[in-house]
This record gives structure tokens, sequence and C-alpha cells, in this order.
């Protein structure tokens, strides 16, 4: 596993997140 991929990693875990948190606001 290289360090570039677990950058990507947590980056793309804090975007998902963000669309989550969007996707359930939006459902209020």
């Amino acid at each position: 596993m290289k360090a570039e991929n677990q950058s990507i990693d947590w980056l793309y875990m804090i975007i998902l997140g963000a669309y989550y948190d969007a996707f359930i606001n939006l459902q209020k």
C-alpha cells in the first residue's frame, strides 16, 4: 500500500461524508 493511496483514501472519505451529510439534510 502506498502513502499516496492513503491520502486519497481519507480525502475520499471526507468528500463522501460531506455528500452524506447533504443527503441527510435534504431528507429533513
